[in-house]
């Protein structure tokens, strides 16, 4: 098999495959021994039908029509995966028809659409600005927080109901001014806030222990929904006892009690130091997209329309793929999100645009820096990222005409790789917290276990009775 190609306008490529005489009459000879092999002919047993025969029922051209269709099948897509292209859509044959003649050469083409072919403004190295990879006060202040919260305190105040207060109230209630016995009670505690008595959480607060207050509210609310359902009743209620919450202050002692450090600022380094062990799963790959973001401005010209649709389908691939491995469905994500079918859409557009403009440029520099990778490296790189059966996995995508699709994931991610590493990398921000290079090196798991014990400590809050 020959071929040749030329490339033209609005990113088309033209293919023109030429096979030889010998193969043309190898496929031909073969559909007629598979025919021969199966069909019933009166007055033959299978396979022993002359060629004569077979045409006069099945007729020549469909032979030579079936012949001509296992050629191209078998020669087309091969074709393009041996220039290194993918194809974006279907093959376009065109009007003419071509059809096998025993003897002769076949030739035929067809044409696709690629990616375009775009140039960068620059190849010089990409200089990006980032966060520093450190734990700023205000994120160490933030999990200080979280930590406190775990030792929470309930003290018994002499004041007014405020939110997040937990009151003892009694409560008796009237129905067009006569009392209801079944919703009265001389105890009962509320979390003021927790939303649980909505009426109830806004009224109370500003009332006053042992003075009675008027509260408007639905039967449900009060307790006796099923006696009075919908009504709307008057509840006096009279405050007995208001405990507030109480948190710890964090000094040396408290820590040192606590957490089993000897001061605050070793706790706030080793809380630091977790923080940025945190930050570090996420810096590689933020670092390379920022350093692919800059590189994608440097486009020059725009991504066609069908290159950016073949992006979109990626990016819906990978996030459908992501929901299910979470047991999550659309719907599910739109409602946790707050999103709309609409919001989704325009950000898997403006994700693949994104991706489209990143995809073009990082072949640009590869073009412009004589990147290529074998069948070996690409083997090597599968290795690399410990896939099982990665021998298999290669012949895989050659059997299935698709080692181009691989080729350029494998080149393309080298190249980003490349890409950061020769970036000019500069980092901003001066709220770094001051960590001593000693305390850095501890293990987080003390602030861990801390954590867990003081979860177990946490006093309960009463129940209602």
């Amino acid at each position: 098999m020959e071929k040749t190609y030329e490339r033209l306008e609005d990113n088309k490529v033209k293919f023109t495959i030429t096979i030889p005489a010998d193969e043309v009459d190898a496929a031909i000879d073969s559909v007629y021994k598979e025919v021969n092999a199966s069909a019933r002919i009166p007055g033959f047993r299978k396979g022993k039908a002359p060629r004569a025969v077979l045409n006069s029922n099945f007729g020549a051209e469909y032979f030579t029509s079936q012949a001509t269709g296992n050629l191209i099948n078998a020669t087309a897509e091969q074709s393009v995966d041996d220039s290194d292209m993918v194809s974006l859509g279907n093959f376009e044959f065109g009007d003419e028809e071509f059809m096998v003649e025993a003897g002769k050469d076949f030739v035929y083409s067809f044409t696709i659409e690629v990616k375009p072919v775009l140039e960068l403004s620059s190849y010089e190295p990409v200089e990006v600005t980032l966060d520093p990879l450190n734990a700023t006060e205000e994120e160490i202040d933030e999990q200080l927080e979280v930590l406190r919260s775990y030792y929470i305190e309930l003290k018994e105040v002499e004041r007014p109901v405020e939110n997040d207060d937990i009151v003892q109230y009694s409560q008796r209630v009237e129905l067009d001014g006569k009392e209801l016995p079944e919703g009265s009670f001389e105890t009962r505690t509320i979390v003021v806030g927790n939303g649980t008595k909505p009426t109830l959480d806004t009224e109370i607060i500003g009332a006053e222990i042992g003075v009675e207050k008027k509260i408007t509210a639905t039967s449900e609310e009060v307790g006796i929904g099923d006696a009075y359902p919908g009504a709307m009743v008057d509840a006096f209620i009279t405050v007995k006892e208001i405990h507030a919450k109480t948190q710890p202050e964090i000094t040396d002692e408290w820590v040192k009690k606590t957490a089993e450090y000897e001061t605050v600022d070793e706790l706030r380094a080793t809380i630091a130091q977790s923080i940025i062990a945190g930050k570090q799963e996420r810096y590689e790959n933020d670092r390379q997209l920022a350093v692919l973001d800059t590189l994608a401005e440097r486009l020059e010209g725009e991504p066609s329309e069908t290159y950016i649709n073949d992006c979109n389908m990626h990016v819906l691939r990978n996030f459908f793929n992501t929901l299910e491995s979470q047991g999550v469905s659309l719907d599910q994500y739109l409602e946790s999100t707050g999103k709309t079918a609409e919001d989704f859409n325009k950000e898997v557009e403006e994700q693949g645009l994104l991706l489209a403009k990143q995809n073009l440029a990082i072949d640009a520099v590869i073009r412009h820096e004589e990147m290529t990778v074998s069948e070996d490296d690409i083997l090597q790189q599968l290795f690399i990222s410990e896939v099982d059966n990665a021998q298999d996995i290669l012949d895989s995508w050659k059997n299935e005409k698709r080692l181009s699709e691989l080729r350029e994931t494998i080149i393309r991610d080298m190249a980003a790789k490349w890409l950061v590493a020769n970036a000019k990398i500069t980092y901003s921000g001066e709220d770094e917290a001051e960590i001593d290079g000693e305390v850095v090196e501890e293990s987080a798991e003390p602030i861990a276990e801390a954590v867990e014990d003081a979860s177990e400590q946490v006093p309960a809050e009463p129940a209602e009775a």
